[in-house]
């Protein structure tokens, strides 16, 4: 019996105010060696995000590129953090029959969840601009599925390297993105060259969080994808393998909807390659 418990921890400032980025991580794992052909692994991420807004690090202007300081932000010390929690499960199982073929199989399971915002501008001239934070909730899970068996054997005087598998996936991906908030009134904009942090001209939003996720999102903040294939490739060894030949094929069917615009997809993708 194996383990193995990593953890992490990051604080990071920016040279920018008000940015920032702290992030915790707990990795435990675990393998057990079942008997003299066989393992079994078990692994467990978890993430804790809190950070500062996405986009608060562009900066706005008509007058053009470069013409503000380096440090200049439109972040505000008064915004409330986005905060994420990623998580994943991965176990795998590799199982060797013998010296020449072995079996793997593994999977896993993601989730992630964000309640948050973003700041952009709602409008910019080349002294000023209005400032608009968005609302960005949002969560997504995933299933990974792999299995795949390993083969090394010879017919007559050609030596095989082979691999049969197939592989599945499923992500569901939904996110309120709908609603936004001008900090700064149109008459009241946020001043380039004399800005003013901590008391925004309209005020800071108050989101309201009280519907679920997922029906905030709907049909159009939500997006799925998945695919199942099985594939098998052979490599033959000619002349003590100074020869290599490799024939492969894999079929793959895929379905995916971005947002309401549903598509699916069948293929059968061959390969083949030489090396001497």
């Amino acid at each position: 019996l194996l383990y193995r418990l990593n953890l992490s921890a990051k604080t990071a400032n920016s040279f920018r105010a008000f940015e920032y980025n702290n992030r915790q991580t707990i990795a435990p794992v675990i393998s057990y060696q079942l008997d003299d052909n066989t393992v079994l692994t078990a692994e467990y991420i978890l993430s804790k995000v809190k950070s500062s807004d996405v986009g608060s690090y562009y900066v706005f202007s008509s007058k053009g590129m470069g013409v503000l300081p380096r440090n200049f932000t439109i972040a505000d010390p008064g915004l409330e953090p986005t905060l994420i929690t990623d998580q994943s499960v991965t176990v795998n199982l590799k199982h060797r029959f013998n010296d020449h073929w072995t079996f793997t199989a593994q999977a896993a399971y993601l989730q992630y969840d964000q309640t948050g915002t973003s700041l952009w501008a709602a409008s910019a001239s080349a002294d000023s601009m209005v400032r608009s934070q968005g609302l960005w909730d949002a969560a997504s899970t995933a299933k990974f599925g792999q299995a795949f068996l390993n083969g090394d054997f010879e017919t007559g005087g050609v030596h095989h390297r082979v691999i049969i598998g197939l592989d599945a996936y499923d992500k569901e991906y939904f996110a309120d993105f709908y609603n936004s908030h001008n900090l700064d009134l149109d008459d009241n904009q946020f001043k380039f060259a004399d800005p003013s942090y901590g008391n925004p001209s309209n005020g800071y939003p108050a989101w309201d969080r009280s519907t679920p996720l997922r029906i905030r999102a709907g049909v159009y903040g939500t997006q799925t994808s998945m695919y199942t294939g099985i594939y098998v490739q052979d490599e033959l060894g000619f002349f003590d393998n100074r020869l290599r030949l490799t024939l492969a094929g894999r079929y793959s069917y895929a379905k995916n909807d971005d947002y309401g615009s549903p598509e699916k997809a069948k293929e059968i993708t061959p390969r083949a390659g030489i090396s001497w």
